[in-house]
């Protein structure tokens, strides 16, 4: 299907396109971004439509890919998308957002509600979403370093039992230099 951000003379805005579009459709995703990446106040736009639950599943994938591009938001957007992660029940959202983690300066009045969240969805029943929860925790501890020992007792303590999706995801965490320290000592 060929998605179309004009109808009659009238152009769509970003969160009415977003509301037609295919969230899963990878194809529809990039054409939107393609469209509206370059107009002003695109990324404010786009953290609003990710607050919204019509289109938070395709706002959290542009941003991601928009993240991925290179461009970085200001604090007051990283705030708002942190907040959404914190409150949003979609797991597609939470596992782009989730991923979104090392592109996004995490302030410290947030760190702390972050890092025990993070630590919830390690729970999840999506084990994408749990493998990224581990990273975003990891994510959280290169930032704020005294989270450094409890994640690595985190990292270190995943059960063998855990799908092999999330054991990889450790193992790559893990392997980092950053926690060196804390394999010599544990």
């Amino acid at each position: 299907m060929c998605f179309l951000f004009v109808v009659g003379n009238l152009a769509m805005s970003l969160q009415q396109a977003l509301t037609l579009c295919d969230a899963s459709c990878t194809d529809e995703l990039l054409r939107a971004y393609k469209h509206f990446q370059s107009e002003k106040y695109f990324d404010r736009r786009l953290v609003e439509c990710l607050r919204q639950p019509k289109t938070e599943k395709a706002a959290s994938w542009l941003l991601k890919h928009y993240l991925e591009e290179g461009f970085i938001l200001d604090e007051l957007l990283v705030r708002k998308t942190l907040l959404t992660l914190l409150q949003t029940q979609l797991w597609d959202t939470r596992l782009h957002l989730l991923q979104c983690l090392g592109m996004l300066n995490i302030e410290t009045e947030l760190a702390h509600q972050l890092f025990q969240k993070l630590k919830l969805l390690t729970a999840d029943k999506n084990k994408m979403v749990r493998a990224w929860a581990y990273n975003g925790l990891h994510e959280v501890a290169k930032q704020f370093p005294h989270y450094k020992t409890q994640t690595w007792e985190i990292l270190s303590a995943v059960a063998e039992n855990e799908a092999p999706s999330v054991q990889a995801r450790i193992r790559k965490i893990t392997r980092l230099d950053y926690y060196s320290l804390q394999k010599d000592c544990g």
